[in-house]
């Protein structure tokens, strides 16, 4: 198992046979491809949008003709992703790709607050929290450095913030 980890982590860094790995490995097991992900991420949260540039392969790799089919399975592959736990991890999708406006973030954030209560509001604060001190580390450093996660947009964070105060 440790050596197919190490084989998925060298084609999630680019290699050029990736595409094909990784659709196949979504027909037969899409679980284990989001666990993999997660785990990706969790090494490097910065790894999010590699992520999320694989999962809009996926729904170019698989489609026959280009239609209503392939809006049909990006959904699913990025349902899936927003489906895996942590929340921290499916809040990341979601801001990124709400950011390439794959997503309507307002409406996601609003269906999770009422699915999962409490549980949820707290992982956003806390999703919130660990950016707002990885933009300030990155910010007040001396040399500067390069933020340890992705920058959220100022939208993206009025968005979550109107969420927390509706609810």
């Amino acid at each position: 198992m440790e050596y197919s980890r190490k084989l998925l982590a060298m084609f999630l860094a680019g290699h050029p046979n990736h595409q094909l790995v990784f659709m196949r490995l979504w027909q037969i097991e899409p679980t284990y491809l989001t666990d993999a992900f997660r785990d990706f991420y969790e090494e490097n949260p910065l790894n999010i949008s590699r992520i999320l540039d694989v999962a809009q392969d996926l729904k170019v790799s698989q489609s026959e003709p280009q239609g209503a089919h392939d809006d049909y399975k990006w959904d699913q592959i990025l349902e899936n992703l927003l489906e895996v736990r942590p929340f921290t991890f499916a809040l990341d999708v979601a801001s990124l790709a709400s950011r390439r406006e794959y997503l309507n973030l307002d409406k996601w954030l609003a269906d999770n607050v009422t699915t999962h209560g409490a549980e949820f509001l707290r992982a956003m604060v806390a999703f919130l929290e660990v950016k707002m001190d990885s933009e300030k580390v990155a910010r007040m450093s001396d040399p500067a450095i390069d933020s340890r996660t992705l920058s959220l947009s100022p939208h993206t964070i009025t968005i979550f913030l109107r969420t927390l105060r509706n609810k």
